[in-house]
């Protein structure tokens, strides 16, 4: 599901630019409240009960965070200097480069983006296998919360792609090919979870870590970028109904 959340992508060959750019904040709003209700919500409380809540559990969650942050680090630094989160379309216009610069560039940006997506989805599909390692529910709640940042997140990258002069098959291919990777993550948590227990209580606020370290970082500063008072309170709503959500979500599964 998370790798066929790919196609999403597609949104963007059918919609108007314009159109697309006011309705994305909104999807990336309800997509950062999702992934902060999930984390707060429900991946904390879980991470506290398997490991309580002394520094243990401290140390893990703000190492996490930290290790989130290297890694963004290393793919910009190693791979273009260009690998962002980027779900507003925001379209990069050089003035007047070389045609050389200009495809040695294009592909720099093409290579740090799916190695970047093929990073984060991976992280994904552990996430997913942690919460129904949990349960059932924790990991419904989970992969929908995924779900939901996911569908912006491939809109942009699709849109990146076309941009920088690869074919719109080929960029869907490609997008879904590097999503699969989460399938890749999550078969490894199953595998190795559970044998080892102390790795799965782990992977909670690991899996919390990266959730608030996605909503707070690659998210809400793009909600930032908006000054609008018409559009703050479109993106706040969206954010606030986002948590909600994920309430709701918890609610219909239990019962």
């Amino acid at each position: 599901m998370v790798a066929g959340a790919s196609l999403a992508g597609m949104l963007a060959l059918t919609v108007s630019p314009k159109r697309l750019a006011r309705v994305i904040p909104a999807l990336v709003g309800v997509a950062a409240g999702a992934l902060l209700g999930t984390a707060f919500g429900h991946l904390l409380p879980e991470s506290v009960e398997r490991l309580g809540s002394g520094r243990l559990l401290s140390v893990l969650l703000v190492a996490s965070f930290a290790s989130f942050f290297i890694l963004d680090k290393i793919i910009a630094a190693y791979l273009g200097g260009n690998h962002s989160h980027d779900h507003g379309l925001h379209d990069s216009h050089d003035s007047a480069p070389a045609a050389g610069a200009k495809t040695v560039r294009s592909r720099s940006v093409i290579v740090g983006l799916l190695f970047g997506a093929a990073t984060h989805a991976f992280i994904d599909g552990m996430a997913i296998a942690t919460g129904y390692i949990a349960g059932t529910q924790l990991g419904l709640i989970t992969t929908f919360a995924i779900l939901l940042h996911e569908t912006p997140h491939h809109i942009g990258d699709v849109s990146i792609l076309i941009h920088h002069g690869t074919s719109i098959k080929r960029s869907v291919a490609l997008n879904l090919m590097v999503a699969s990777t989460s399938a890749i993550g999550a078969f490894l948590v199953l595998m190795l979870g559970g044998r080892f227990t102390a790795l799965t209580n782990v992977l909670f606020p690991f899996t919390t870590a990266n959730f608030i370290y996605i909503a707070s970082v690659n998210l809400i500063p793009e909600l930032q970028r908006e000054s609008g008072v018409r559009q703050s309170i479109i993106q706040a709503a969206s954010l606030v109904s986002g948590c909600l959500l994920m309430l709701a979500v918890a609610y219909f599964v239990s019962g």
